[in-house]
């Protein structure tokens, strides 16, 4: 019991930790006409997703232990805030990125070959 106690204690701090981190990395005032620096911030948004799914696996090991010792699962919840804004990022940066792998596609076309199918800038 003192074990997934202190785990409880463990995770909460970690996400605590997490949600400070988040607010200071989180993707803000970016140049988005330098490659580089959309690169690196998709890059850092994709670190920050991939820790945020390691601490929801966490609590869903954490609960279900909870669970499998029939003790009372504990008061552990990630806020909804911060899963809002998580949420709000990825959806902003993926039709961002979808966008400039469009954009890519059609710079890699030569002139002629674009200009006999203009219509498909109609909807770009």
């Amino acid at each position: 019991m003192e074990i997934l106690n202190r785990d409880v204690s463990n995770l909460q701090k970690q996400v605590a930790s997490f949600e400070e981190r988040w607010e200071t990395l989180k993707p803000k005032d970016v140049n988005l006409e330098s490659r580089s620096c959309v690169k690196d911030e998709m890059t850092k948004l994709g670190h920050l997703v991939q820790e945020f799914d390691d601490i929801k696996k966490e609590l869903a090991e954490l609960r279900d232990n909870f669970i499998k010792f029939d003790m009372k699962e504990p008061d552990l919840i990630i806020p909804n805030d911060l899963k809002s804004d998580i949420e709000c990022n990825m959806n902003i940066w993926d039709i961002f990125t979808n966008f400039n792998t469009e954009f890519d596609v059609m710079c890699a076309k030569s002139w002629i070959s674009l200009r006999t199918n203009i219509f498909t800038l109609d909807d770009f």
